[in-house]
């Protein structure tokens, strides 16, 4: 099933395990009443979903083997490019991002199609913030305020999207450089944009929360996680010349340490005492690195 005219809105979301995919698909098909949907799903397990599509939400499966997340988004980016779909913008959840019925009912009240917005996100089942954007309702947001976008809370108008391209494949989950591929894309994209995103709280959407997540992690898992955050994200920042705020990272995780230890967290302030060696070592990294390129060149 296609739509005659374009989509309002598509969706891409990649996923290895059937463990969320299917309380996404279900929040949208649900809640949705009003928006014409293209839900791209990349399939990286074994076997087929076979979601039916709905006169709403059309549903395309495309099936792969396991991918780095930068890689897999790519895949339905280029679907999408090479079937010249036509849309108005885009969003990529992840496989355990959720919607209620707020999100789409007020979409058209809020969205332009001339424009890129940033939303809200909350901790499920919690009026909580995942991560606190100090901003006001319909400030415009450039590639400095890089901090408050997160791939499940940027929404991309169709020709902003046409413009970026593709995900940095040596950025995010799976990769050379384990984040950072989705304010990347975000910077990329307000370089091409005269007034960025806008930013508003009257969309949202849910995601589960990160600390949950590190409870029930391991020592090892930790501070594995933390060495690919600080590696991907300074690895970004660098590519994009912004050694200030690359140099701030790296002394965050002294702040993480002590607030870790206040909060008596022993795990995750080890994490941070890791995390610091290793972000400030790939920043001398990348300084060298592009050092040497402006030789290289000149």
């Amino acid at each position: 099933m296609m739509f005659n005219k374009p989509y309002n809105i598509v969706f891409i979301s990649t996923f290895i395990d059937r463990k969320n995919i299917n309380n996404l698909i279900e929040s949208v098909n649900y809640n949705n009443k009003t928006l014409s949907i293209l839900f791209i799903l990349i399939n990286q397990t074994k076997s087929e979903l076979k979601i039916t599509s709905t006169s709403l939400v059309n549903f395309h499966e495309i099936n792969t083997e396991h991918l780095p997340l930068s890689n897999a988004r790519n895949i339905g980016i280029k679907y999408l490019i090479e079937k010249d779909i036509k849309f108005e913008h885009i969003m990529f959840p992840d496989d355990d991002t959720t919607f209620s019925d707020v999100f789409f009912y007020k979409y058209t009240d809020i969205v332009k199609s001339t424009e890129n917005y940033l939303i809200d996100v909350y901790c499920c089942n919690s009026t909580k913030l995942y991560k606190s954007i100090n901003y006001s309702e319909g400030d415009c947001l450039n590639s400095h305020n890089f901090e408050a976008a997160m791939s499940v809370n940027m929404i991309l108008n169709y020709y902003t999207f046409i413009l970026v391209g593709l995900f940095d494949q040596r950025l995010g989950v799976g990769a050379k450089y384990g984040a950072g591929e989705d304010c990347d894309f975000f910077i990329r994209a307000c370089n091409f944009t005269k007034h960025g995103f806008i930013y508003t709280k009257i969309l949202f959407n849910f995601h589960p929360s990160s600390y949950n997540k590190f409870s029930k992690m391991k020592l090892n898992q930790i501070i594995s996680k933390y060495i690919n955050y600080g590696n991907g994200a300074i690895f970004m920042l660098c590519k994009h010349k912004m050694y200030i705020e690359s140099c701030k990272l790296c002394f965050r995780a002294i702040g993480g340490i002590f607030i870790s230890l206040f909060k008596f967290d022993l795990k995750c302030s080890l994490g941070y005492i890791i995390a610091f060696f290793s972000r400030s070592l790939m920043f001398i990294k990348c300084i060298i690195y592009h050092k040497q390129l402006y030789y290289d060149n000149v």
